[in-house]
């Protein structure tokens, strides 16, 4: 309390709004990849198809010491855009010495530490490298390292089930999902004549996975949406196919008569059963990231019964908030969440060692992957 020396009118300033917590971002998407020429290697944000061509040109083509490759970077940027993605931060790897290496991409990545609000991470162009799973490596431990950074990943062209199957089980983490097969699209990069080409399915997968958790919410499974500018796929998979491929977490992308080409696969690459479904797993990061940014205020406050009783009446605000937008399960709040912090998540020891331990639970909505219906046909004796 401020003392006054003397008699009169003082004006002070109290601030009467109401801590809260603000949603994290998740449509800032990074691409790390190849480019033409040698381009400034530090990261650089775009929002438009437009402004990448401003940035990098539209080439169709690299040249990296005298291998050729399409340049798929900017075939993904361009179906990023064009399927719903917003913002796209661009990080280019390797140079002039030939094809990228797993080093390559462990310093793009690195370099892209300082971005806080990414939440997709893909690498155009990766599975057509010959240090393809040294590569595969580094994006998957950087995936599962940062948090709320989620991978899409391409496989190779032209595999079959087997080979496909073979670079799943390899690979084992909740933080990436793995889609086939590749799509057949139009080449927008091509200077004459109405071309097609066959690209990875990463630049179209990153652009719905930012406009389902736009239009839909980030706890929708970015699945059962239209594939836009896909013209076919370069392996039409049958649902004999899927039956094996869904299990094992290779989301599968299939045409269907009357509904055209579609996602038709929200799974990770996980084998936690937890973890099962992509939507649960950034759902969760969301959450994560959305709490830890929005309560960094109680940082060196008095760690009492004030604190803890404001700490939980924030948390407790922003998760009804999400609860009633339908991010959450139950028909009732005290179904869907629940927050403690109190002397039962704190020992005497955490307060006076100035931990304060706050214990969420959330009722987390999982896909109806199987609609079964069960048919009966009722007798005459029964039907009246």
């Amino acid at each position: 309390m401020p003392e006054y020396p003397s008699p009169g009118v003082y004006a002070e300033e109290i601030a009467y709004r109401a801590r809260s917590i603000e949603a994290s971002s998740t449509d800032l998407t990074l691409f790390v990849g190849a480019l033409p020429g040698d381009p400034d290697p530090a990261p650089r944000v775009v929002t438009g198809w437009q402004e990448f061509v401003d940035a990098w040109g539209s080439s169709s083509r690299i040249d990296l010491a005298g291998v050729t490759s399409p340049n798929y970077l900017a075939y993904a940027a361009h179906a990023y855009f064009q399927n719903g993605g917003r913002k796209l931060c661009v990080v280019p790897v390797g140079g002039m010495g030939g094809e990228p290496q797993a080093s390559d991409y462990a310093a793009a990545l690195a370099s892209s530490l300082g971005l806080a609000d990414i939440s997709l991470v893909h690498a155009p162009g990766a599975s057509t490298w010959a240090q393809r799973e040294p590569i595969e490596d580094v994006l998957v431990a950087h995936a599962g390292h940062e948090p709320g950074r989620f991978l899409v990943l391409d496989p190779p062209a032209a595999q079959d089930l087997a080979q496909v199957r073979a670079q799943r089980a390899r690979l084992d983490t909740s933080h990436a999902a793995l889609y086939y097969p590749w799509i057949v699209a139009n080449d927008v990069l091509a200077t004459t004549g109405a071309a097609s080409i066959t690209l990875p399915p990463g630049g179209f997968l990153c652009g719905i996975h930012v406009r389902t958790a736009i239009e839909q919410g980030i706890h929708k499974p970015p699945a059962n949406s239209a594939i836009r500018g896909a013209l076919d796929f370069e392996t039409r998979l049958s649902e004999l196919q899927q039956d094996v491929l869904n299990p094992e977490g290779i989301n599968c992308l299939r045409a269907f008569d009357g509904r055209g080409l579609r996602v038709w696969g929200a799974r990770t690459m996980g084998s936690d059963p937890e973890w099962k479904y992509i939507n649960i797993r950034r759902y969760s990061d969301y959450l994560q990231r959305s709490l830890e940014r929005g309560t960094r205020w109680a940082a060196f406050e008095r760690n009492d019964e004030t604190l803890w009783s404001n700490l939980r009446a924030v948390i407790q605000d922003f998760l009804h908030d999400e609860w009633r937008n339908g991010a959450l399960l139950g028909s009732k709040p005290e179904q869907a969440w629940f927050v403690s912090c109190d002397r039962s998540t704190m020992t005497q020891e955490d307060i006076d060692q100035g931990r304060l331990v706050c214990l969420v639970g959330v009722a987390l909505l999982k896909p109806a992957e199987f609609a079964i219906f069960r048919l009966s046909q009722p007798t005459a004796d029964t039907a009246g």
